[in-house]
């Protein structure tokens, strides 16, 4: 889609789409309204599937676009603030955002964007799930333009979108990338090995390993805003389309895609047009049973470790629901404050 944020998956539910741009160019729009002080975590009933869950979130009193790095117990406890970052000397603003945790928990893979000699750059950045040891990822041209990273099930590689050139994977210590297809974003690595994504008709695989190819600019393809979800295997194997969208039917694009534990079922958000509340989806693998999480508006959706609840930010901040879409929970320390790109494992 044209209006992808430099790290995000996609927008907030209700959001006008032509009022992405903005917060891409957050230093040519101004400053923002700043977000109320954060609440202090209120444990409320908790949830099933433990683990953690890791977020961006504008923090309190900064510009909706200044998002940092959280992390949050699945009952809504301990939360904990896992990067600081500011504006430049000139203004701009330096968000984070993207965080993915690896299958052991132990690191989170993220996406940094700095302005440099008068242009962002995007980069994939790994730090320890408390915050420590935070640092570039190889530190090399590979890394500029990334977008969503999502680790590989043994979490020895990750996959990420890149620029105008769709989905790569790497290692995960920034060695052997790989450009898996020509266009696409919002990559989900699944157990079963096919990486799970969106993509506009017309979407390629690119069999060749392009680790010296340098694309400039952070910003996925600019294509039209209809979109669809695809997989693809891990070794660049043939695409499958999972969704079906006419671009004269309602609704414009299938975003967001997250597979559950198990690698059999794919959440997902659809947008049904410009300000209207995204929708939430699940699918079978194979793209059949493609049904609604209820009556659930949201976005940036995935699963528990379990399988069994779904977490998703809204309006609200973030929450989480069990698979028939009931059984709302809302996560207190995130209430009413700007939060996307979720993951919990």
């Amino acid at each position: 889609m044209s209006d992808y944020l430099p790290f995000s998956r996609h927008h907030r539910p209700g959001f006008l789409l032509a009022s992405l741009g903005c917060v891409l160019l957050i230093s040519a729009c101004g400053g923002g309204s700043t977000r109320p002080q954060t609440p202090v975590p209120t444990p409320g009933a908790t949830p099933s599937g433990a683990g953690l869950i890791v977020f961006a979130m504008a923090p309190e009193g900064a510009d909706a676009a200044q998002t940092d790095i959280y992390s949050l117990a699945p009952d809504g406890s301990n939360l904990r603030r896992l990067t600081t970052s500011a504006p430049d000397s000139a203004g701009n603003v330096q968000p984070q955002g993207s965080p993915a945790l690896s299958p052991d928990r132990r690191r989170i893979v993220w996406v940094s964007v700095a302005f440099q000699n008068g242009q962002s750059e995007s980069q994939l950045r790994i730090m320890n799930a408390d915050g420590s040891g935070a640092r570039l990822l190889s530190g090399d041209s590979n890394t500029r333009g990334a977008t969503v990273p999502t680790w590989s099930p043994n979490g020895n590689r990750i996959a990420f979108s890149r620029g105008n050139a769709g989905i790569w994977t790497l290692n995960a210590d920034g060695t052997g990338a790989r450009q898996l297809t020509d266009q696409g974003a919002n990559p989900s690595w699944s157990r079963t090995g096919r990486i799970a994504f969106n993509a506009a008709p017309g979407v390629r695989a690119v069999a060749s390993q392009s680790a010296a190819r340098q694309v400039k600019g952070v910003l996925p393809p600019t294509t039209n805003s209809y979109t669809d979800i695809w997989t693809i295997g891990a070794d660049g194997g043939a695409l499958q389309q999972l969704t079906q969208r006419s671009q004269t039917a309602a609704g414009l694009a299938a975003i967001n895609p997250a597979w559950s534990p198990d690698g059999q079922t794919l959440v997902f958000n659809s947008v049904p047009g410009s300000g209207v509340p995204a929708q939430l989806f699940l699918v079978n693998a194979d793209g059949n049973n493609r049904r609604l999480l209820g009556e659930v508006n949201g976005t940036d959706a995935v699963f528990s470790p379990d399988g069994n609840r779904i977490a998703y930010s809204d309006e609200t901040g973030l929450a989480t629901v069990n698979l028939g879409g009931t059984g709302r929970v809302i996560l207190g320390a995130a209430n009413g404050l700007f939060v996307e790109d979720t993951d919990w494992r």
